[in-house]
């Protein structure tokens, strides 16, 4: 299905290449791949197409952490298992997020950890 909705502000557009995917597309624009498979949802990313338009969301981490994007049932304390990380080192990580009222497609930024 060839994109046709605009893109969400702040976010820029990619043409599909031959021999792309959205892994190499994600490594060649430096966008984390859960952040570009997010922004296009109804993508089929085994059937991209050439010359199909995706959208290429900005990354709103900075610093030493990286993106995660919320899906039905996470938890903080389920992410934090999966990453190695508290529950304390995710709130710090994302000033304002609401512990208790995790949205789907919500982004958060996790600390990467020192090993």
């Amino acid at each position: 299905m060839l994109q046709t909705n605009p893109c969400p502000p702040g976010s820029s557009t990619y043409t599909v290449m031959a021999g792309d995917s959205l892994y190499l597309i994600s490594e060649k624009l430096n966008v984390p791949f859960t952040l570009l498979y997010a922004a296009n949802r109804g993508v089929d990313p085994s059937n991209l197409q050439i010359g199909q338009v995706l959208c290429i969301p900005p990354n709103p981490c900075t610093g030493n952490t990286y993106p995660l994007v919320i899906e039905e049932g996470f938890t903080l304390s389920q992410i934090g298992i999966w990453y190695g990380l508290t529950v304390e080192e995710i709130i710090a990580a994302n000033p304002g997020v609401d512990p208790d009222n995790l949205q789907v497609g919500q982004i958060l930024c996790l600390p990467v950890k020192k090993r």
